[in-house]
């Protein structure tokens, strides 16, 4: 499976994300995070955006 993205901010890589696993995100101040449904695979990918212009992106997935 191949996830295409085009922005560069946090927010934006986890919403495309989600769309194109059709699951909904959580959003919740500067993080984000989406929970993988079995059909997709077992995970999490969250995504937090800092006040200084750093962002991380954590994925655990199986």
């Amino acid at each position: 499976m191949k996830i295409y993205l085009s922005s560069h901010r946090i927010k934006d890589i986890i919403s495309e994300i989600a769309q194109q696993l059709n699951v909904r995100p959580e959003v919740d101040c500067d993080e984000a995070t989406l929970v993988l449904s079995k059909s997709i695979g077992f995970g999490i990918i969250k995504g937090i955006s800092f006040p200084f212009g750093l962002a991380l992106l954590m994925i655990k997935c199986e």
